[in-house]
């Protein structure tokens, strides 16, 4: 039936019944446990249910029916196959059996036996399928958590030291393993670095990891020698080039990425926007207070790994204290500025943004993850949905 014996838990009120499956399943080279009602069937259950991988169980019996049972189960095991058994041609009984997740039905008296064992057979081999991927994904998981855990950094404490400018920095990231990072740090006592990172790909460790192979890149450059913004960028895309022409990564593979640095005394900001979507920069009107400007800081060169030896191109512009500059990933861009970026794009992102702009930029970034939340609905946000909020104070 599958590589190694099925474990399945037979569950029938009528004894005859149960010593017919259960003798046959075991000819079949299959663990059996059977058990009269749904009550006796779950004390095994929840003693055994690592160790089972099917249950086979009448819909009518005395004490716990089967609706019950199924119910009781998939509290413990949501992804369990079941098999209901019926001894009525009922369609509404069979429509509830299946509402309450049972994988299959079968009618007594039962199918041919062929029948009976390639459903179980398939049953069996989809959960263990299932088991082995999410067992998978619990480690990756963790070591997503982990990896994005150990890379997240903050300024270190400039207690004592006065400028006439401190951001204030705050990020959203879903909490899944992705390609994503967000991540600010004090380049010298007068400038703060920072970055939004997003590898091609979803939900898959090895964007992850080639996102943390790009951050490390950057702080061990960082570090040795403080080179400009776009030597930074070019030294990533080098290791990415390296990495694919060795076959580590598929051609596919990309980074975009926003990498800007803040002078925190004359409000410059240089940055450097690597196919990233463009970062939004709102500031106080000075011809209507009550109004704001918004600003777009598009894109001036091609993805990390794809400029090929091209060089990349740095601008600048000058912040003022109160002015806010959002950055975003991808996942976030296609809820923020939908299908027409140039028709509905600006619009949409523009409302989203400004009516958040006086809160603090924690407030801000929980206040678009939540806009973003609902305009997800059901499926949730895209793993590679990172927000950034910089709110430039003046000093107190």
């Amino acid at each position: 039936m599958t590589d190694s014996p099925s474990c399945i838990l037979v569950v029938d009120d009528e004894a005859d019944f149960r010593d017919i499956v259960r003798l046959h399943l075991e000819d079949r080279g299959c663990r059996v446990f059977s058990a009269q009602d749904g009550v006796e069937a779950l004390a095994i259950f929840e003693e055994k249910w690592k160790e089972i991988d099917l249950v086979i169980t009448d819909m009518r019996m005395p004490r716990m029916g089967g609706e019950e049972l199924v119910r009781r189960i998939h509290a413990i095991c949501d992804y369990l196959p079941i098999i209901g058994i019926t001894g009525h041609l009922d369609v509404q009984a069979t429509l509830s059996m299946l509402d309450h997740g049972a994988y299959y039905y079968l009618h007594k008296p039962l199918d041919p036996w062929a029948i009976v064992d390639r459903l179980i057979e398939n049953a069996v081999r989809i959960y263990r399928v299932e088991r082995e991927l999410r067992c998978a994904r619990k480690r990756e998981l963790a070591i997503g958590t982990f990896v994005q855990g150990y890379m997240m950094s903050h300024p270190v404490s400039r207690e004592g030291v006065r400028h006439k400018f401190q951001p204030e920095i705050a990020v959203y990231s879903v909490e899944r393993p992705s390609g994503n990072f967000a991540e600010w740090f004090e380049r010298t006592r007068q400038e703060i670095v920072f970055y939004v990172m997003d590898v091609a790909g979803h939900d898959d460790l090895v964007v992850s990891f080639m996102a943390l192979f790009a951050s490390l890149v950057l702080h061990r450059h960082h570090h040795l020698g403080r080179p400009a913004l776009d030597r930074l960028i070019s030294t990533i895309d080098d290791a990415f080039w390296t990495l694919r022409q060795a076959g580590a990564v598929a051609p596919d593979r990309f980074t975009t990425m926003f990498l800007g640095c803040v002078h925190l005394e004359s409000g410059e900001l240089f940055y450097v926007n690597a196919g990233n979507p463009e970062a939004l920069l709102v500031s106080r009107d000075p011809r209507a207070i009550e109004n704001v400007h918004c600003r777009r800081l598009a894109p001036n060169c091609p993805p990390v790994g794809l400029l090929l030896g091209g060089n990349p191109v740095i601008d600048h512009v000058r912040l003022e204290p109160g002015d806010l500059l959002f950055v975003y990933t991808g996942g976030a861009s296609e809820l923020l500025q939908g299908d027409d970026l140039h028709a509905k794009g600006v619009d949409r992102l523009e409302a989203v943004v400004k009516p958040l702009f006086n809160k603090p930029a924690q407030s801000i970034v929980d206040g678009i993850a939540a806009h973003l939340a609902r305009q997800a609905g059901p499926a949730g946000l895209q793993d590679d949905t990172t927000l950034m909020a910089i709110k430039i104070k003046a000093a107190e």
